[in-house]
């Protein structure tokens, strides 16, 4: 359970969180990424959109600006050409990962746009595979939804305290 997808990409594509941060501030685009708390319901982990002609318009706009900088950055400076590793392989530039993030973000500053998120992990499945985490887990995806930073972090280190007891223990699932 991580606050953002920033951050969760920057744990699995090294350099993530601060060259994205880079883009965006040099972008004028008032945003922290390390302090940013995704909503659990609107973050979509996805390569592929279905969207009204409104919506696309609208994206396209707003993702012209990231397109031209990184198009234009020949040095690099923003990192997006950089070979960061995937599944233990570091043949990917960082730019796809960045790219992906954007239409959650873009959701999330255009709160016009409606959106439905699919959920494919029923109560029941959580509950079976989270075990004895499934509080702390539920807890962090509430605090989340509050948008409330210090809940977040004391469910999240609950949560990574049980996991630390469980893993101590030799036991193989929570």
């Amino acid at each position: 359970m991580t606050l953002n997808q920033w951050v969760q990409g920057n744990a699995n594509h090294e350099g993530l969180l601060e060259n994205a941060q880079k883009i965006f501030d040099a972008l004028h685009i008032p945003i922290r990424l390390d302090t940013l708390i995704d909503i659990p319901d609107s973050v979509g982990y996805c390569n592929y959109w279905v969207g009204s002609p409104k919506f696309w318009r609208a994206y396209m706009d707003f993702t012209e600006p990231f397109y031209r900088l990184i198009e234009n950055d020949k040095a690099n400076r923003f990192g997006m050409r950089s070979m960061v590793t995937h599944n233990n392989m570091p043949t990917y530039p960082l730019l796809p990962f960045f790219m992906e993030r954007l239409p959650t973000l873009f959701l999330r500053l255009n709160p016009q746009f409606k959106y439905a998120a699919f959920n494919h992990y029923p109560d029941s499945l959580l509950r079976k595979a989270w075990g004895d985490t499934y509080p702390e887990m539920m807890a962090c995806k509430a605090a989340k939804e509050q948008q409330d930073r210090a809940a977040f972090d004391t469910a999240r280190n609950r949560l990574l305290e049980k996991l630390q007891r469980y893993e101590q223990t030799g036991k193989t699932k929570p």
